[in-house]
């Protein structure tokens, strides 16, 4: 699969006009300046130290063949990497396994680094487009033409929540006040409820049930948790017949431990009080209301910042720097969870990290190419929840409702532009509105697009 990766990321870059050959005739001197050129790494066998002083691109994939030795792999080959002279790494992280573009010379079997990056990115539009030139297919007929109107429900939002621990009473108590708010909707604005897991507690075996439980009793099982849901969502006449419920579990909910999760096995209890129930896998894809969705509960930040490849010359350059100069994040107000926006949505997949187990069958799960129209992510135990859009694609975290707080957040398109989102739903404004249950006070911030 890291074959396909590249693949995907090489052609990419490719499209990018910083990387396509110029037309003849047209500033040709000018814009030969602006052109760069991917070198592959079977090029640089048999190169001389006389012929190395040029400054060369390439594109591979950061594999550690030997330990503490990093290389730089593509299809063609692999090349030893040294950062001694590189530029310090800032804006995203670097992880074994991850893709980069590095810049630099070769000499003596080396390639030294002086400056390193992500792949450029590419937005959903461009994509789009670039996929209906190869392939014919009706998912894209929409985006094919753009002046086609679409009927959708203007109103309708979707309500994301992760942490969902349904063994627990206080998350019981913030689920029927948020259930409450929205029992008097009619049917076409009520929203898509997103439920991430974990909905137990404490981690739960193959079986279902909490590993702590100690036997016989103590804690909930997962069947017994998915009763105390659908007895609450059955409370609400309106949103037991007429609302879409969607579960995703979480890492420690009983269904494995290697990506792409499986979803819960289907609950008869709530299947029987809920009309409209999807048990989705994790990651999952949802297209509501005209947009693409990608939803994902894992401790992405954690695994990151737990397998990212720390350079010594970075931290040598740090070291020899004041704490102004050492302290990029915090010079720049930039949070970790911007680096994770950054490594992923570059990447064009969720885990681009070695050694997080993957069913390779599904590996094409965790690609994001196209990107979707939003991100929806849980876990990680986030002090505050974030909305960031790079790229156009929301990425959002709605923090989690086991909290004192019960932080969620609101995923709507933009009502003042309505109209507008009607004629061409896919360049329409949104809004995303985090809240709390915690107190009368809901709305603890908005942020649009």
């Amino acid at each position: 699969m890291l074959s396909q990766r590249y693949a995907l990321v090489h052609q990419r870059i490719l499209r990018n006009e910083l990387f396509r050959p110029t037309e003849l005739g047209h500033a040709q001197r000018k814009a030969t300046a602006l052109q760069h050129k991917l070198t592959p790494i079977e090029s640089l066998l048999g190169k001389t130290a006389q012929n190395t002083s040029n400054t060369l691109l390439l594109l591979g994939i950061l594999v550690q063949v030997e330990e503490g030795h990093y290389y730089l792999e593509d299809p063609s080959g692999q090349v030893l990497l040294s950062f001694q002279d590189a530029a310090p790494v800032d804006g995203f992280f670097v992880t074994e396994h991850c893709i980069l573009l590095t810049e630099g010379t070769f000499q003596d079997g080396i390639f030294y680094v002086q400056r390193m990056g992500h792949p450029l990115l590419e937005t959903r539009e461009t994509s789009l487009q670039a996929i209906q030139q190869q392939v014919f297919h009706p998912s894209f007929a929409l985006h094919s033409n753009k002046t086609t109107s679409a009927v959708v429900n203007n109103d309708a939002s979707v309500v994301t929540l992760s942490d969902v621990h349904l063994d627990q009473p206080r998350v019981l108590q913030h689920l029927e006040g948020l259930l409450a708010t929205y029992e008097n909707y009619s049917p076409r604005r009520l929203p898509l409820f997103l439920f991430m897991g974990n909905f137990l507690s404490m981690p739960a075996d193959f079986s279902g049930r909490s590993s702590s439980s100690g036997g016989s009793g103590g804690h909930m099982s997962m069947r017994q948790a998915m009763e105390e849901l659908a007895n609450l969502i059955a409370k609400f006449s309106n949103l037991a017949r007429h609302a879409h419920f969607c579960l995703i579990p979480g890492p420690n909910d009983g269904v494995g431990h290697v990506l792409p999760f499986p979803p819960l096995p289907v609950q008869p209890a709530v299947q029987n009080k809920v009309a409209h129930v999807h048990w989705g896998s994790n990651p999952c894809r949802i297209t509501w209301n005209g947009r693409e969705l990608v939803a994902f509960r894992y401790d992405l930040l954690h695994v990151l910042q737990r397998e990212q490849v720390l350079l010594q010359d970075a931290i040598n350059y740090a070291d020899d720097n004041d704490d102004d100069d050492m302290d990029e994040d915090a010079k720049h107000r930039r949070q970790p969870h911007c680096r994770l926006v950054k490594t992923v949505l570059d990447q064009g997949h969720l885990i681009p990290v070695q050694g997080v187990p993957v069913y390779w069958n599904y590996a094409h799960a965790l690609q994001l190419y196209p990107l979707p129209d939003a991100l929806v992510l849980g876990g990680d135990h986030v002090p505050v929840p974030y909305h960031e859009v790079y790229g156009g694609c929301d990425v959002i975290h709605p923090g989690s409702l086991h909290d004192s707080d019960g932080s969620y957040a609101v995923y709507a398109p933009d009502r003042d532009n309505d109209d507008d989102h009607s004629a061409n739903c896919e360049f329409a404004a949104t809004t995303v509105e985090f809240c709390q249950l915690g107190d009368d006070s809901s709305r603890l911030a908005e942020s649009r697009d």
